[in-house]
């Protein structure tokens, strides 16, 4: 009986384990999503003003 018991808390513990990996690999990668986000919309927003900054060119979008 004692052994069944111990085989089932085992299980359980295993589940609730996986459960929580899954949940943190969740948070990392929704917050890796967002640094790469932020990362790329700096990244464009350079591209845009050093094109938009260079003459001859349409800088309607700056005034």
């Amino acid at each position: 009986m004692n052994d069944l018991l111990s085989q089932s808390q085992n299980y359980l513990n295993a589940e609730t384990i996986q459960m929580l990996g899954s949940y943190l690999l969740s948070i990392i990668a929704f917050i890796l999503i967002l640094v790469i986000g932020r990362y790329v919309a700096t990244w464009t927003r350079n591209l845009i003003r050093s094109g938009l900054d260079r003459p001859k060119m349409d800088t309607t979008l700056t005034k």
